[in-house]
């Protein structure tokens, strides 16, 4: 074995193969590129790309497109004869797992000493324990995701159409029916003054007393658990929120005759008005250690631009943001609800203009994108009493989204504005 590369096992792989067997083509597929050695990159990509186009590996065809891609004449011709020495030689298909696993567990040698040498450099910066406990955490599921790497050398071809079609589809995992699925991804945006961090207050009160966020149809007896990022607001601020609407959800469950919401345990909340910066391992190990404390059904987070340190106007700071969200969010399946900021340039007009601030990827990335603006005479109004949800990307599902709310008419503090809006939600007799 040299730098951790077993060369003798990535061989044999390379003999079988070019033997043209059918059975170990995707077997070779399935190794990652990056499990190779250098020396054997030319070599392993002319094949790898014969494989996908489902060309024969003809040994002398391969030789010379790997000579062919090496500019050093010397290096060309010792590659052109590696691949027909490697050619000539066959071991028994039988050998194939054997050596595929000394390949995979090289790979995952590899990569787990990268994922250490990392650890090392953070610790040694780190001055507080939390910091370490925060560190260790992101190095633990580095090293759980590289262990993962393991399977690809072995793993079996990918699920076919057919095995697609026999398995029966699975029932929506709702959280509120018809509007909300479990691990669902929902942006708003509307520009200040709006009444969207109304909204969201009203959501998550909402949910957690098992009732629909826009009528106020109960629908659970015992309510769903939530927690609240706010990265923007003081605790004075969200307290006032909070406490001036509370009363609606007490309000509507006393009149069915339920148990109180227990609001100790029910709703729960994370207050970091200075901001968060969920792509450095320190603070995504704190707030993921609250998440799994709190193991939410529903998180509602923002606003978006304070949950990064980085500037999500570029593409890579905003998918290290959406990549951090993803991974709590799969990890816990719980559902998302975003609050995201809209420009300031005369862009109130226009469905897409409701878009929220930074990369384009932002706009692919939620199931559910909607922003909130005046509707009508409203519209001229500074706190508007009638808002449209309008959606700035297409949804992935149908679903009962009203598409005007008014404001102060009812116990909620925004209802729906529609006369033929139907949540068709089941309600508690």
């Amino acid at each position: 074995m040299s730098a951790r590369h077993d060369l003798i096992a990535e061989r044999r792989l390379l003999e079988m193969t070019l033997s043209g067997h059918p059975a170990v083509r995707d077997k070779f597929l399935s190794i990652p590129a990056q499990a190779w050695a250098a020396s054997m990159e030319p070599v392993v990509t002319v094949v790898r790309d014969r494989i996908r186009r489902g060309i024969p590996l003809d040994p002398l065809v391969i030789a010379a497109d790997v000579a062919s891609s090496i500019d050093i004449a010397d290096q060309a011709e010792r590659a052109r004869q590696f691949v027909l020495a490697c050619a000539s030689n066959s071991p028994p298909l039988s050998d194939w797992d054997h050596y595929a696993e000394q390949v995979a567990m090289c790979f995952t040698i590899r990569e787990a000493d990268i994922v250490a040498t990392r650890l090392g450099q953070r610790l040694e910066t780190a001055t507080e324990p939390e910091d370490v406990a925060a560190i260790v955490q992101a190095a633990v599921t580095g090293l759980a995701a590289t262990a993962e790497a393991l399977t690809p050398a072995v793993a079996q071809p990918p699920t076919s159409l057919q095995e697609l079609l026999d398995e029966p589809d699975e029932p929506y995992a709702w959280l509120v029916p018809n509007l909300l699925e479990r691990m669902d991804r929902l942006m708003i945006t509307a520009f200040e003054g709006v009444g969207k961090s109304t909204l969201l207050a009203q959501i998550a009160l909402a949910v957690a007393g098992g009732a629909h966020p826009f009528t106020g149809e109960l629908f659970s007896r015992e309510g769903f658990r939530v927690l609240v990022i706010d990265a923007e607001n003081s605790t004075r601020q969200i307290r006032r929120r909070y406490r001036r609407y509370v009363g609606a959800i007490n309000h509507l469950r006393e009149t069915h005759a339920l148990a109180p919401i227990d609001w100790k345990d029910q709703l729960r909340f994370i207050i970091t008005p200075a901001g968060l910066d969920l792509a450095d391992p320190r603070d995504f190990g704190r707030i993921e250690a609250k998440i799994a404390a709190a193991a939410p059904d529903l998180v509602v987070a923002g606003p978006l631009y304070r949950l990064s340190k980085l500037d999500i106007r570029d593409e890579p700071a905003a998918k290290a943001l959406v990549d951090a969200l993803d991974q709590l969010r799969v990890k816990y399946k719980f559902t998302l609800i975003l609050e995201a900021h809209v420009g300031h340039v005369g862009e109130a007009q226009g469905g897409r203009k409701l878009r929220p601030t930074g990369s384009s990827l932002l706009l692919r990335w939620p199931e559910f994108g909607f922003g909130l603006r005046g509707y009508g005479d409203a519209a001229a109004e500074e706190h508007p009493s009638i808002v449209e949800m309008v959606a700035w990307r297409g949804s992935r599902d149908e679903r009962s989204w009203p598409s005007l709310l008014k404001h102060g008419t009812d116990i909620l503090p925004w209802t729906v504005g529609q006369s033929d809006y139907e949540s068709g939600i089941t309600r508690i007799s």
